[in-house]
């Protein structure tokens, strides 16, 4: 809207860079399906972001879980900015290699992770749209036992 308009130029003055988008859900499942891939994974084998793709095992976990969300937003119609989620995953491993994702400081911090809404979540939409989400499933549980 114009409105909108307006308060993207006024962050811009500001000096803060600003987008508009029509499909605010889209982006946010964008970053879920990021966050699918490495936060839980991190969260278990202690790893730093880029080293998930270090490992065939991991960098397979990977892929499975991120195609299980990429299924459930599909049948959700959400409309993502990528085509390529899995690949998009590995370009934020390797973009952010070196850091450790929220969940594994979490994680060693010994306080509460956000894995109810991030694979946790994705189990809970398969359900509701009857795609099975078997690896996001395993991630999640692993990661609440982690925290007990």
């Amino acid at each position: 809207t114009d409105r909108i308009g307006r308060i993207a130029e006024l962050f811009r003055e500001a000096g803060l860079e600003t987008d508009i988008s029509d499909n605010v859900l889209g982006l946010v499942w964008d970053k879920l399906l990021v966050n699918v891939g490495i936060n839980a994974l991190t969260g278990i084998t202690r790893l730093q972001n880029g080293e998930l793709l270090n490992h065939p095992e991991l960098e397979a976990i990977l892929e499975a879980a991120v195609s299980e969300a990429h299924a459930v937003a599909a049948a959700k119609g959400i409309k993502l900015s990528y085509d390529d989620p899995v690949g998009h995953t590995k370009a934020v491993c390797k973009a952010t290699a070196a850091n450790k994702s929220s969940m594994l400081q979490d994680i060693l911090n010994g306080k509460q992770t956000e894995i109810n809404m991030i694979n946790g979540a994705i189990v809970r939409e398969g359900k509701q749209v009857g795609v099975p989400t078997p690896v996001n499933f395993v991630l999640a549980n692993l990661i609440q036992f982690i925290q007990k």
